[in-house]
């Protein structure tokens, strides 16, 4: 990992920020309030964020002053986190990236939920020579996506800085860089920054560090899923690396969420580098909740055209990637026949969804109200497809 992105000065005060960072979040994680809480070390779960607030927190909310009747007998100290009843009544997570993933944290703006973002920071095995300054793009714009107010520190981490053989790259890719290399991975520089930003939800690497990754044709893919599409050939994706951890944080999102969203994209890019990256594909398997595929409207990549929508499936499959719901639009490029969906053990959910402007994309209305239909119902009350 490189060190000292941003210059020695800099990067001594970040690491004097990050090493009390560090401290506020072990003191976090030592004690515990009454019933316990399922994870106090994670923003997802804990912290000023979501479930659970630390009496004497610099950025606590109001709650923070609640009287001590509220926590039944047990008395408030410096660095214990307590337990509070969540007015979020749905855990959702989010895979994906690029556009395709801001469409849908658009969609799901005013949604009631306990929100979790997860992102690919793979990078392709050619593109070596700035790896994490370019990987962590999907992880930096999707802070800013869950941003509610538009302050100072979020026009800053946008703004493009030219520093030496670095090129140009935003100041958000640069400082979450900086702060894993003192912290020792993305995960935690990333709750860290999105502290600060106040982000609605959380955001986290599907991996700990970037790891390159490889695209490459396999001969033949699952048997029981035949390509719909005469010589197109699947690809798998691959990550060229003998260590690849996911944080802990994305995988106990995935096992408790009442619903996972694939969100629309690259198939290979985007949707299988974070979905198929082993710890998660795995937590997708475990998962209590449902996992729903946003399909593309069409086509994403030259490395998928003229595919259809089974050729994506195909490939999810392949790469053992859960999929129990496609929300599609039926006048898409990539199409689906419920019926075949069907034997697959796949449900099919139709909706209008296509934008009118840009035929390509959906439609940010369309998508939240197909969403809320379907998110608004029970995990397991079925759809009308």
């Amino acid at each position: 990992m490189n060190d000292g992105w941003l210059g020695d000065p800099i990067d001594r005060d970040l690491r004097l920020t990050v090493n009390r960072f560090r401290q506020q979040q072990q003191q976090r994680d030592s004690v515990r309030g009454p019933g316990g809480c399922a994870a106090s070390s994670d923003i997802s779960a804990c912290g000023r964020v979501n479930s659970c607030f630390s009496c004497d927190s610099e950025n606590s909310s109001a709650e923070a002053t609640t009287p001590p009747a509220k926590h039944a007998g047990t008395q408030c100290r410096p660095g214990v986190t307590l337990p509070r009843q969540s007015r979020l009544s749905r855990a959702i997570v989010v895979l994906g990236g690029g556009r395709g993933l801001a469409g849908v944290l658009k969609a799901l703006r005013d949604q009631d939920a306990d929100l979790t973002v997860i992102v690919s920071i793979a990078n392709d095995q050619e593109s070596q020579e700035l790896p994490s300054a370019r990987a962590v793009e999907d992880l930096r714009r999707s802070l800013e996506a869950l941003t509610g107010e538009e302050g100072a520190l979020l026009r800053a981490i946008r703004r493009p800085l030219t520093i030496g053989r670095l090129g140009e790259a935003p100041l958000g890719n640069l400082v979450l860089g900086s702060v894993a290399s003192a912290f020792g991975d993305y995960g935690t520089a990333s709750r860290w920054l999105g502290e600060r930003l106040g982000v609605a939800g959380a955001v986290l690497p599907a991996t700990t560090q970037p790891v390159p990754r490889e695209i490459e044709p396999v001969a033949e893919g699952p048997s029981d899923l035949p390509s719909a599409t005469a010589g197109h050939v699947i690809k798998r994706v691959r990550f060229a690396s003998e260590q690849i951890e996911t944080p802990a944080a994305a995988i106990s999102a995935i096992e408790e969420a009442q619903w996972v969203l694939l969100a629309p994209g690259s198939l290979y890019h985007s949707v299988l580098s974070t979905a198929a990256v082993p710890e998660v594909a795995s937590a997708l398997s475990r998962t209590r909740g449902q996992v729903v595929w946003i399909a593309s409207i069409a086509p994403a990549s030259r490395e998928t055209a003229g595919t259809a929508g089974i050729d994506h499936l195909h490939a999810l499959r392949l790469h053992r990637v859960r999929v129990d719901v496609v929300l599609h639009d039926p006048s898409a490029t990539l199409r689906f026949d419920s019926s075949v969906l069907a034997s697959y053990g796949v449900r099919s959910v139709a909706r209008p969804l296509r934008s009118r402007r840009d035929l390509a994309v959906h439609d940010p209305a369309r998508l939240h109200a197909a969403l809320e239909e379907i998110i608004g119902s029970p995990a397991t009350a079925p759809v009308e497809a």
